[in-house]
């Protein structure tokens, strides 16, 4: 098989960016003028069977690529049972996507390389930048969400920046969705799974106006019950309940269950107009709405300390605040874990004071995006890319994950943004390719948060305007003086600004409400940055098969603002963290291209590292401190496998380790809560594999019957910086299974989706709060799940 044979010479390089400049294969069109051949093009990249990339703006295969990337077609997402944004982390190494604590609402963690960002407040910086269609996520809150007519996804490895959009300093996750193509295509597929899930979701593409103006439209609908029951305490445990009152009537004949946590229903709308305006112009504007609702996420109560040094110590019989400090007649103990791993003994009503908080997670957003493209001259390209965003979310997290109420926090976040994307791109002849741009962002988010420690009687809520700004420029340049050997050099100018107003308003204290002491005037805190950034690469064929490269670049990730402050001495900016990242690397394909073998191995210089100590604040009530703090040092290296043994099977297989050591820790050093020399980056394994296995059965006038086997194992993470041990999370590996049915002329197709095959269990996140709140919480993943789904295709 040839198909995944890479051709190395210039020449081919250079028609093979001109042909795929419109094909569907290509994630963003580079040469209007090219369409005389995209259909060339897709012929070939059909049977090539390779996958196209822009990382570098122009067409290329993965292989001709030097840099550390992964690509996954819209089909291979399918294959792998891949629905949303995490799921990329279970076939890609050295990344961590998963869903966030219940007090982070619908935010995704996500780290490459150990390098990111988990805490969803605005106050922080991701450290791996997300894009769909070219258009930058500013925040991690709204970043989890499912996939919707996606036409491919690319993960980018390092710091990015000298080539496109906003810095990012762990890497970049490029998600593009399916543009129009005029075709007269399109699909309808419903679904039914476990836990009462239905799944619709269809696209339509059409011509508009012949040869000149297309439009697709695709749009979606999933809904899927709750898999954690919440249980009434009082009702399944009448002794041990004292007063706390019952939340289900005497009538419920036993049944304790007062509703579920985890459930979704969500629905997507999506749709893309382009425009050919002369052969030079392409014009392109996507527009999307999504509207997610569901209950809160299937957090349970783990661990609960009522040692003298933990807030829960005042929860206890005999503590400052008397003989019945909860006014239930019982203190807060071990009693609210409950046996079974998917119930909860939590409830959303403080039963003291009457206060009920919705049980909810949502979201709701939309966005517009133009995207324009001229061709000036064969050798000059011109892009621009303007794009407006918003969402409105509404979450509740009960950090005691019981029914007496120690901390509560309600956010209804409010978000927009705005950004310019300008673009260059040239070239000399076949010894230069370059691309200069700019880039602007400016975003404003509102928490418009309540907090409330009834214990203590502290409450406060708080608008919390956080104002983004952005100006940066780049350029890179690409040189190939021989057929074999090219040079690469970028350099970024970023300008970045970010304030923070502090509200800190008293509930029921009048018009205008008072405030805490410290916050009268409203307070802001404004941290800032310019600085230059490069990157220098170089690559050398050392036969048409195999290529070597070796990258050195800089990254940063944006400096904040302490967002928890619970006086005015802890209203304190922090600056930016910095990476120095050295990487090497090896692509090479093998017998005639049937087996394949991507090798990296990296180091990275880790310095000023924005790290957040949860603990009881000077002011005595549970917070946290972010402060610069030394220096760290990460390592590892990356495998990525193809092989096709014969004819219809296909294998892949990945490989990554990351060593991260501690440094220095500076002024973190010995802070209670803090990390430890010996201690490793939350949410960052040591190991992580993936292998998958499918065949395609011919099964000639019948159709084709394909099975697919995935595995997916990471070693222990842990939740926190200080490494607490039972807020860590064990290794553990998961088993995923598909099984489709296509006809022979691909009208239709059946497929049977299992994941989680073991019906393994396991904690996607746990937050550590054992020491500042008292309690350790964790949110158990899905137990096996199955969807049956229906495809008609249109052609």
């Amino acid at each position: 098989m040839g198909s995944m044979k890479r051709n190395s010479s210039l020449a081919s390089r250079r028609m093979g960016a001109l042909a795929c400049g419109t094909a569907l294969a290509c994630l963003v069109p580079v040469s209007v003028l090219a369409q005389e051949q995209a259909a060339d093009a897709q012929t070939a990249a059909d049977q090539d069977d390779q996958i196209i990339v822009t990382a570098r703006f122009r067409p290329e295969t993965i292989q001709e690529t030097p840099i550390s990337i992964t690509a996954l077609t819209g089909e291979m997402l399918e294959q792998r049972g891949v629905q949303s944004v995490e799921g990329i982390a279970r076939a890609t190494p050295n990344i961590t996507l998963e869903r966030n604590t219940a007090g982070y609402g619908k935010s995704v963690i996500a780290y490459i390389r150990g390098v990111g960002q988990s805490d969803f407040l605005p106050a922080f910086e991701p450290g791996v930048g997300i894009y769909i269609d070219d258009v930058y996520h500013g925040t991690l809150f709204g970043s989890l969400f499912d996939f919707a007519d996606v036409q491919q996804v690319e993960v980018l490895r390092g710091p990015q920046g000298t080539l496109f959009g906003k810095n990012n300093e762990g890497g970049a996750i490029r998600v593009t969705t399916r543009e129009a193509q005029g075709d007269n295509t399109g699909y309808l597929e419903a679904g039914l799974g476990s836990f009462n899930r239905m799944t619709l979701r269809g696209a339509y593409d059409t011509s508009l106006v012949d040869d000149r103006v297309f439009l697709r439209v695709a749009g979606g609908f999933n809904n899927v019950d709750g898999y954690m029951d919440t249980i009434d305490f009082t009702c399944a445990n009448p002794t041990l309940a004292g007063r706390i009152p019952s939340q289900v009537p005497a009538s419920a004949s036993g049944d304790c269950r007062t509703g579920t946590l985890g459930g979704q229903q969500t629905f997507a709308l999506r749709g893309n107009l382009r425009i050919l305006a002369t052969d030079d112009l392409e014009i392109s504007i996507n527009a999307d709405l999504l509207d997610d609702k569901g209950e809160p996420a299937a957090e349970k109560l783990i661990d609960v300390n009522t040692d003298g040094t933990s807030p829960l110590a005042l929860y206890q019989p005999g503590s400052p605040f008397g003989s019945d400090p909860t006014g239930y007649g019982i203190p807060f103990d071990k009693r609210f874990i409950t046996n079974d791993p998917y119930t909860s003994y939590v409830n959303f009503t403080d039963s003291r004071n009457g206060l009920t908080f919705p049980r909810v997670s949502n979201v709701r957003s939309w966005g517009v995006s133009g995207k324009v493209e001229w061709d000036i001259n064969p050798d000059l390209n011109f892009t621009s890319i303007s794009a407006y965003r918003t969402y409105r979310g509404e979450f509740i997290e009960n950090w005691g994950a019981s029914p007496i109420h120690i901390n509560d926090n309600y956010f209804k976040p409010y978000h927009d943004q705005f950004s310019q994307e300008l673009r260059l791109n040239g070239r000399i002849g076949d010894l230069a390719e370059w691309t200069v741009g700019g880039f602007y962002y400016t975003g404003l988010t509102e928490l418009n948060d309540y907090i409330y420690i009834p214990l203590v009687n502290f409450a406060f809520f708080g608008v919390d305007p956080v104002r983004d700004r952005d100006l940066s420029g780049f350029a890179h340049v690409v040189l190939t003086p021989t057929d074999r050997l090219s040079f690469e050099a970028g350099l970024r100018y970023s300008d970045i600004s970010k304030t923070y107003t502090f509200n800190r308003y008293l509930p029921n204290t009048g018009n205008p409400p008072a405030t805490l002491p410290g916050f009268e005037n409203n307070p802001a805190v404004r941290s800032t940055t310019s600085r230059v950034d490069y990157r220098l690469s170089a690559s050398y064929d050392i036969t048409p098969d195999v290529m070597t490269y070796a990258v050195f670049s800089t990254g940063f990730k944006g400096p904040g603002v302490n967002p928890r402050p619970s006086s005015a001495a802890e209203l304190l900016s922090f600056d930016e963290e910095e990476l120095t990242a050295y990487e090497i690397g090896l692509k090479a394909d093998f017998l005639d291209g049937r087996v394949r073998a991507n090798l990296s191995a990296y180091r990275s210089d880790y310095s000023n590292l924005q790290l957040t100590v949860v603990r009881v604040l000077p002011s005595g009530v549970p917070g946290s401190i972010t402060a610069n703090a030394g220096k760290a040092r990460i390592q590892g290296f990356e495998g990525e496998f193809t092989l096709e043994p014969v004819d219809n099977l296909m294998v892949n297989a990945s490989v990554g380790y990351l060593d991260f050591q501690y440094l220095d820790l500076g002024d973190a050093a010995n802070q209670p809560g803090g990390p430890c020399l010996t201690c490793v980056a939350a949410y960052v394994p040591e190991w992580s594999f993936t292998a998958g296995a499918q065949y395609d059965f011919d099964l000639g006038d019948v159709g084709t019957l394909t099975p697919r086997i995935d595995y997916a194992y990471k070693s222990q993470v842990f939740s926190d910086a200080a490494n607490y041990g039972p807020g860590a999370i064990p290794g553990y590996g998961l088993w995923n299974a598909r099984l489709s049915y296509t006809t022979p002329d691909e009208d239709f197709n059946v497929s049977l989706q299992v994941n989680n095959l073991t019906d393994k269990f396991y904690f996607v996140n746990k937050f550590q709060g054992y020491f500042a709140l008292g309690t350790l919480v964790g949110q158990p993943a899905m137990p096996r799940t199955f969807l049956l789904t229906l495809r008609h295709n249109f052609q």
